[in-house]
């Protein structure tokens, strides 16, 4: 699912110096106070996730800020292990760090002009959970070309936008489908669904962080069989959504027609780009939502309990889709909106291959009667309480 937005992306920051500015105060610790023309915050509590190819994963965003009056060019942002002495986990300077600050109108720059904002995406990767810092603090570094003072040509903001990392575990749940042949596209954690930074009810939220567009392949890995503008070309037209979990149904939207695949329904706002949906109230403040069902096909009401493996509804291609399939995704609220998207994993499921595409098969489903290049380097894999990976191709029990 693709939410009509400004793209808001940010890769990590780097800030290292120092910057000394006397007579300003000091702190509560005898540091001295300091001067930080960029304002950054993360945006919601950084979580981990395991993937497919058992990589952990720490995806999260920080809010940034320009508060002066001139530009301020990112020099370089380092993500820093707070509990480590400031030990440096990751960095990005240069061309790598402005390919990621993603500003209003989907502009990519790390200079912000005067008073802009932006987001930066921060993908934080480990090969074991234990490797994750408990907490986090990052130093940012900003120049800029037109110093006004106090305001100096260079500075390094240190320790900020702090934050503890969640220990809670990741939900897992059972799948959202059956079957085989299934492609998770868009997964976590560098897609469009990472992009979804949408302002709502005053705030930034990212209800979207580790949503999966699922798509299905035809025996012979097509995308479709048969006339492509035809929804009942595409496998996945018409297939179950299942409950991934016992739960009691938080919302259900339907009456949102068919579209047609390989363009985007006329009429979609942010209110009804999911079509027609269903979200689960898992317990522990975690909701499912399913979208982009057929219309009619839902099975279930509001205020109803559901087990696992129960029919929700039929996939189809209802709200902002250009092809049939199903979204889903884990968030901390019932809104689709105003919330923020959690780490989940799937208690079983078997990878087959991987996809290969540089833009999650949205140029493959231009010609959706071709095959799609599927990398299968061996015997299938069984995972078990994972995120399926980015492209990963899957079959699910059932």
């Amino acid at each position: 699912m693709r939410i009509p937005s400004p793209k808001l992306i940010v890769c990590i920051l780097t800030l290292a110096a120092s910057l000394d500015v006397r007579g300003v105060g000091r702190g509560l610790a005898g540091a001295e106070d300091q001067l930080t023309p960029v304002l950054a915050r993360v945006l919601a509590q950084p979580a981990v996730v395991v993937d497919g190819d058992g990589t952990w994963w720490l995806p999260y965003e920080i809010e940034l800020v320009n508060v002066t009056s001139v530009p301020i060019t990112l020099e370089s942002v380092d993500v820093l292990d707070a509990t480590k002495a400031d030990a440096v986990v990751t960095s990005l300077a240069g061309d790598a760090l402005g390919k990621q600050v993603a500003q209003a109108g989907g502009v990519k720059s790390a200079t912000l002009p005067a008073g802009a904002s932006a987001v930066l995406l921060v993908n934080g990767r480990f090969q074991r959970r234990e490797d994750v810092p408990a907490r986090l603090a990052h130093r940012i570094v900003a120049v800029t070309p037109e110093p006004k003072p106090p305001l100096p040509e260079r500075t390094v903001e240190q320790q900020v936008a702090p934050s503890d990392v969640t220990t809670a575990a990741p939900i897992v749940l059972g799948p959202p489908l059956k079957g085989d042949q299934w492609v998770a596209a868009a997964s976590c954690c560098d897609s469009y669904h990472r992009n979804a930074v949408l302002p709502i009810n005053g705030a930034r939220h990212l209800a979207q962080r580790y949503a999966i567009d699922w798509i299905r392949l035809t025996p012979d890995d097509r995308l479709a069989s048969g006339d492509p503008k035809l929804n009942a070309s595409y496998p996945q037209f018409g297939v179950e959504a299942i409950a991934a979990a016992d739960a009691k149904v938080a919302h259900v939207t339907d009456g949102m027609p068919e579209g047609t695949p390989g363009s985007f329904a006329p009429g979609v706002t942010a209110t009804n780009a999911d079509g027609n949906a269903v979200i689960l109230d898992l317990g522990g403040g975690r909701y499912a939502l399913y979208a982009h069902l057929q219309p009619g096909s839902i099975r279930v009401r509001e205020g109803e309990s559901v087990k696992r493996g129960d029919v929700l509804g039929l996939v189809g291609n209802t709200g902002n889709s250009d092809a049939p399939h199903l979204h889903f995704h884990v968030m901390d609220g019932p809104s689709p909106l105003a919330s923020n998207g959690v780490p989940y994993g799937i208690d079983a499921f078997t990878v087959s291959g991987r996809a290969i595409s540089s833009t999650d098969l949205d140029a493959e489903l231009k010609q959706a009667d071709r095959p799609v290049r599927v990398d299968r380097p061996g015997a299938p894999a069984k995972i078990r309480d994972a995120l399926p990976a980015d492209l990963a191709v899957v079959e699910f029990p059932g």
